[in-house]
């Protein structure tokens, strides 16, 4: 199987990616690599069980592509948000 990446909603920071690392271990993924607001996996997950195990911890997976975009411009301001402020 190629590698295969889903989208995840309401990943913000590193306990969201300890918790859906945690998620895909149960699921026998423990190699799986997980980014905020995905996760790329290289062997078959039973998606339906990978959904309800998300929900249960506040996550979602997003299908469309506009759903995904928006969650990217999300991090993008969380990100910008993040940073320092800057000095002019």
């Amino acid at each position: 199987m190629s590698e295969q990446t889903l989208y995840i909603k309401n990943m913000v920071c590193p306990r969201c990616i300890s918790s859906v690392a945690a998620i895909l271990a149960e699921l026998g993924q423990p190699a799986a690599q997980v980014e905020l607001g995905q996760a790329k996996l290289t062997a078959h997950v039973n998606l339906a069980r990978f959904q309800a195990l998300l929900q249960a911890q506040g996550f979602d997976l997003l299908q469309s592509a506009d759903a995904r975009l928006a969650e990217q411009v999300k991090h993008l301001l969380l990100a910008e948000v993040a940073q320092p402020t800057r000095s002019l």
